[in-house]
């Protein structure tokens, strides 16, 4: 059964591939969030 066996191979890779995907996003969307915050501390002066 070499077929099955590299069918699940495939779609494992690829569900590894998804998660780190989505993980990048989470932690890009995070920087991105904390950037616009201390961007509107820095704007409003309340440093």
């Amino acid at each position: 059964m070499p077929v099955p066996q590299k069918f699940n191979f495939l779609v494992e890779q690829a569900s590894c591939l998804l998660l780190k995907l989505l993980q990048n996003l989470s932690f890009n969307r995070q920087i991105l969030l904390r950037a616009r915050l201390m961007l509107r501390v820095l704007v409003e002066g309340n440093l």
